[in-house]
């Protein structure tokens, strides 16, 4: 019995020894597993972004002969932690030299242990325009890289063109009258009288000498119509302000509204109304352009007076619009190619459908 209790204490010790050893055994195996190390990943973000409707990103410098800055935000992550990030470095490609290239970027804020946010900046002043490259290179201890990158297109400025019937009209720009009996009208190509050669002159300066026209049956209003070809590829549109300024008069709510087309939709949108006798009725279009020209460059817009033709015994109230001068101005980015100039529509269905260009001084 002795024997059999020595060897059950026995047994008891060496079971007691393993398990007070096992876990630092587990412990010390855990503090000494390596971790592997693994090449950081780089996000690139560029400022200021000077047309943002557009995109993709536009840097536009109104002076060249003067410095624009733009920062380089570049988000780092390392799994081996934000500490373990040597160095951060951009390289800026493009037509031209970029003298201040490469930029050394420095750390700006910490997100949390694995990432961190660097920053840096370079200038651009009278170098050629066109598209340019960020490359940035993060280095860890390890040696191990990652890179990101970033396109921007570098611009001297935008441009303005103001279509109005000063010229090309009843080539590249028609009016028309003179009532319809739904406001707005559910199509945009009614009304569809043109106007003839005099009218246009009469709505082709802001002088108070209008064209104007009547409703001959009750339930209609009084309406003109204006359609222009739009040179400028949509693509490189920021902004289409549209003014008409005239007069709108019946017996009953007297003004206009003025609307434009939306192609995507396939209705009109209004833009303004007002309910003076004589009035400037004015908007803008600054997102999703091209949803209001067509493939073939066609911009319509109308403006409706605001209450239908009438009538009481022998009366008749007649709806009366007047136009005294209607214009739409394009704001656009001009690219520019072999020769200083801006590229305008030539021919072909449409930029979407592949329409020819050329670059006009």
């Amino acid at each position: 019995m002795n024997e059999r209790c020595v060897l059950v204490i026995a047994i008891m010790l060496v079971a007691s020894l393993a398990m007070n050893h096992l876990p630092a055994y587990a412990a010390n195996a855990g503090m000494n597993a390596t971790v592997l190390n693994t090449a950081p990943t780089v996000h690139v973000e560029l400022a200021p972004d000077d047309m943002p409707e557009t995109p993709g990103v536009q840097v536009i410098n109104p002076d060249p002969t003067t410095n624009k800055t733009v920062t380089i935000t570049a988000t780092v992550t390392d799994k081996n932690g934000y500490d373990d990030i040597i160095s951060v470095i951009a390289n800026i490609t493009g037509p031209s030299i970029v003298e201040d290239s490469p930029v050394s970027l420095h750390l700006d804020s910490v997100i949390n242990v694995t990432t961190a946010v660097y920053k840096g900046t370079f200038n651009l002043s009278n170098h050629s325009e066109g598209d340019y490259k960020v490359n940035v290179m993060a280095k860890d201890k390890g040696g191990l890289t990652g890179v990101g990158s970033k396109n921007f297109t570098y611009l001297y400025g935008v441009a303005v063109v103001t279509y109005d019937f000063k010229k090309g009209a009843g080539t590249d720009k028609w009016a028309y009258g003179y009532q319809h009996n739904a406001k707005p009208p559910a199509t945009n190509d009614v009304p569809d009288i043109e106007f003839k050669r005099w009218h246009y002159r009469l709505i082709s300066r802001n002088d108070g000498i209008m064209k104007i026209d009547f409703t001959r049956d009750d339930g209609y209003y009084a309406i003109h119509r204006f359609k222009f070809d739009i040179a400028e590829p949509e693509t490189s549109i920021t902004k289409l302000d549209v003014l008409w300024k005239g007069m709108g008069v019946i017996g009953g709510t007297c003004g206009a509204t003025l609307y434009i087309w939306n192609f995507k939709t396939g209705e009109y949108e209004q833009l303004d109304r007002k309910t003076d006798v004589f009035m400037t009725l004015e908007g803008s279009i600054t997102e999703n352009i091209g949803d209001y020209i067509d493939d073939n460059g066609s911009l319509i817009i109308i403006v409706e007076q605001n209450s239908p033709q009438w009538s009481f015994w022998w009366l008749t109230f007649r709806s009366y619009i007047g136009t005294d001068y209607v214009r739409v101005n394009v704001t656009y980015a001009p690219k520019h190619g072999t020769g200083a100039g801006m590229v305008r529509r030539v021919s072909g269905t449409g930029v979407k459908n592949g329409d020819t260009f050329e670059v006009v001084g």
